[in-house]
Formats: structure tokens, C-alpha cells, sequence
């Protein structure tokens, strides 16, 4: 039995442990945000807007990022050519950073080549044996490097085009898997033009496809745009419809109707406060159906390397324009904005013999860009000393003969434009030739 001195003693200790026993060092989590970035408030979500790089297309994108993680990626309703719509390889686009299966270090092959058997090497190590494979390339036969890489325009282009250059080697290729190579060249073969089309959807009453995925592997996201402004149907096995003037006049079979998708809640409050007249209310999708014509050099056309001027006819409503230039391998060599249609590149940025691939297209906030785009050649440096010496020859022999051959060389040499000015000299010096007054026409000078 517990004594009185004894029970006390137990009471005692028993509310010392009850009253102070929650004292103890609470363990907290301190989130190392002293100095936090530039308006990030911890708790809040900040959307940034950017442009996704998930095909060519270039939509516009807002991004929700959270204490400095990218969270979710949707549509930007500002953006021209996709206005809220992005399709599910932009969505998914998350996972290329966050995806359990992306590789986290430098990968050893350690077994046969096309046994997929990899080791994790350090960043070290792996640097080691690049350096090294690549010095004995350099030293044995450096033209045998090939660098594959995407498509890469800018700095990263023109970094990829330099370092091979500098080892001595021309094959660098860029590839990639969903390019649409079948389709241009379909096209160059049926209409003589190696350019996709562009489908007027949001002006089309009905629109047939048969197995073609054209709304997730077609041109860019103003198809989905138009698409999902009108009424969708997917027919069932076996059913057959028959359109009328204002839908179905008649049906047979399963056919449901596709609801389009709406936009985030998020940042839907941007579309509904935009007016008539702003930016994005005076968007209107047949504008994408405007061209820029008249180009020059256009494709199959060639010009001098050290005198070379890059035109176009000017397009209405257009007040500055934005002119690029790239080399075979995908480098960047020239850009200008400019508010006039004819552009001169200064002698040493084009070289003599090589395929160029340039581009225009307006800059105009007030509407969606306009963009046209052309490949050309530059005249060999003894194509053009030839040209040049027998244009002297014909200039001081004043002979109509002579004349139609220096014509006929330039249109050769892809020279159109110097063709036409040969025949048009000509004609002053012969008026009336019914000869130089047929080959003008045939050659198509403006």
C-alpha cells in the first residue's frame, strides 16, 4: 500500500510530467527564402507567358509556376496564332522536366552497340571520354563527325554551325521526327510549290476526314482554333449521314457530337475583358489567309553573293517587316526590321555557291503575322566571272544574237532578274524586236 508521503510524491511528479512534458523543441520546416526571387510570394502562383517548343508551330503559352516549379502549362488567349488553344503535346510539355524516366546523368554504353545495357557515369568522366574521342576524330579524320541535333535557330544554331565548321566538318544534321518532309514534297510534285497549306477551316461548312489526325499533327494550332469555334461530330461504325443545309438532313447510326473544349477559368477573365477594337477582339482568322507576294529572290532564283538585295511587294496595313536570313545548316546570317521592301545585304555575309533559305514577315502588333518565305542560291564565283565576261562581250558587240544568249545564260544560272534587265536594255537599243518583245514575255518580267 502507498503511504500518504509516498502518494504525494507520485502526484507530484505525475503533474510536473503533464504540465511541462509539452515543452519539448517543435520541429518546423525552414523554406530557405531569405532573399526571395523578384515577386514570388510563397503560397501564390505566378502565370508567365511564353511560347511552347513542342513542334514549329510556336503557340503562345502561360505558365502557372508555384515557389519556383512549373506547375501547369495552358494556352495564352493573347496569343495570335493559337488564342488560348494548346494541344497535348503542349500540355504535356511538363514532363520533360519532371518525368521519373528523364535521364538524370551521363549514360555509358556497357555492352554491344543496339544492346540498350547503359551505365551512369559522372559529369567528369563523361566530359573525359567526349574530349577525348573527339581529339582522335580531330587528328584522323575529322570530316567524319556528324553532329544530329533538332532544328535549331538563333545562338544555338549558330553555335552548332561554328564548332563544326571549326573541326573541319560539314555534316551536321538537324532532324526532327514530326517535320512534315512528306508533305512538302506531295505538294512540290502536284502544284510545283514546296509550301504546306493552309486550310480556311473557320470559313468551311463542313469538313470530311478520313484517319487523318490533322487537329493534333497538322500546321499549327489555328486549326484547332477554327475547329473548335464550330460543331463537331464523330460517327460511329457503319453510319452514314446525309447534310443538308443547316446540319443532318438524315442519319443512320451512332453519331455524337464533340463539345469544344473551354478555356481555363484562370485566365478566361483576360478573354472576357478584352473590347472591340484591342488587340485581341480585332483578331479574325481569315487575316491568316493574307500573303506576301512579289519576293525576291523567290524559289529556284539566284543572286550575286557581294550584291545581293532581297524584295518584296508592300502588304496593306503592314508598316514594318522583319527580314531573316539562314544558311543551309539552319544558322542565322542576317536580320533586319525595316519599314521598306527591299533590303541590300552588305558584301562578305552571303558566299558565292551556297543555298540560302530567307523569310519575311510583319511585325505589326495590331494583327496576327503575315509570313512568306523563299530558298535561294548564290552564283558560283566562276559562274559569275563567266556571266560577267560574256555580258561585256555582247554590250560591245550590240548584236541581238548575242544578247538573247546572255539572256538566256542568266535565266540559266537562276538570274531572272538580270535577265529581264538585259532584255529590257535591249529592247531601247531595238525597239519593236519582236524577238526580245517574246522572250520578255515568256520569261514573265514585270
Amino acid at each position: 500500500m502507498l503511504d500518504r508521503r509516498q502518494f504525494l510524491k507520485l502526484g507530484g511528479a505525475t503533474a510536473f510530467a503533464t504540465l511541462f512534458g509539452g515543452c519539448e523543441k517543435v520541429q518546423r520546416k525552414l523554406i530557405p527564402f531569405v532573399i526571395p526571387p523578384e515577386n514570388t510570394v510563397l503560397g501564390e502562383a505566378l502565370w508567365y507567358a511564353s511560347a511552347c517548343g513542342q513542334c514549329p508551330a510556336g503557340c503562345g503559352i502561360v505558365v502557372r509556376v508555384s515557389e519556383g516549379r512549373a506547375k501547369k502549362i495552358e494556352g495564352n488567349p493573347l496569343h495570335p496564332v493559337n488564342r488560348g488553344k494548346l494541344c497535348a503535346r503542349g500540355q504535356a510539355a511538363l514532363q520533360a522536366l519532371y518525368h521519373p524516366e528523364r535521364l538524370g546523368a551521363p549514360l555509358k554504353l556497357s555492352g554491344p552497340r543496339g544492346s540498350g545495357s547503359y551505365t551512369p557515369v559522372s559529369w567528369e568522366e563523361a566530359l573525359s571520354l567526349l574530349m577525348a574521342q573527339l581529339k582522335k576524330v580531330k587528328a584522323e579524320a575529322p570530316a567524319s563527325l556528324l553532329m544530329l541535333t533538332e532544328p535549331a535557330r538563333g545562338h544555338a544554331g549558330l553555335v552548332a554551325g561554328r564548332f563544326m565548321k571549326a573541326f573541319g566538318s560539314p555534316h551536321r544534321v538537324a532532324w526532327d521526327p514530326l517535320a512534315p518532309d512528306a508533305m512538302l514534297s506531295a505538294h512540290e510534285a502536284v502544284y510545283g510549290v514546296r509550301d504546306l497549306p493552309e486550310h480556311d477551316l473557320a470559313e468551311s461548312r463542313y469538313i470530311l476526314s478520313f484517319s487523318g489526325d490533322f487537329l493534333e499533327t497538322g500546321p499549327d494550332a489555328r486549326l484547332i482554333l477554327a475547329f473548335s469555334n464550330g460543331s463537331r461530330f464523330e460517327l460511329g461504325k457503319s453510319t452514314s449521314v446525309t447534310l443538308g443545309k443547316d446540319g443532318f438532313a438524315s442519319q443512320k447510326g451512332s453519331v455524337g457530337k464533340l463539345e469544344p473544349v473551354p478555356v481555363m477559368p484562370q485566365i478566361a477573365s483576360i478573354v472576357n475583358e478584352s473590347k472591340p477594337g484591342s488587340r485581341l477582339g480585332g483578331i479574325r482568322l481569315r487575316t491568316l489567309r493574307r500573303t506576301i507576294s512579289g519576293l525576291y529572290p523567290n524559289e529556284g532564283e539566284a543572286v550575286f553573293a557581294d550584291s545581293a538585295v532581297l524584295e518584296f511587294d508592300p502588304l496593306e496595313g503592314a508598316g514594318k517587316y522583319g527580314v531573316e536570313v539562314e544558311d543551309g545548316q539552319g544558322n542565322d546570317v542576317f536580320s533586319a526590321e525595316t519599314a521598306m521592301t527591299r533590303v541590300a545585304i552588305s558584301p562578305g555575309i552571303l558566299k558565292p555557291g551556297n543555298g540560302y533559305y530567307w523569310q519575311v514577315r510583319t511585325l505589326d502588333k495590331a494583327q496576327p503575322s503575315t509570313v512568306s518565305y523563299a530558298a535561294f542560291v548564290t552564283v558560283s564565283e566562276e559562274q559569275a566571272g563567266l556571266r560577267n565576261s560574256f555580258k561585256a562581250l555582247a554590250e560591245r558587240s550590240k548584236d541581238v544574237a548575242n544578247i538573247l544568249l546572255l539572256a538566256q545564260m542568266e535565266m540559266s544560272l537562276g538570274l531572272r532578274r538580270e535577265a529581264c534587265e538585259t532584255l529590257r536594255d535591249a529592247l531601247e537599243l531595238f525597239p519593236g524586236n519582236a524577238e526580245i518583245e517574246n522572250a520578255i514575255v515568256q520569261i514573265g518580267c514585270r
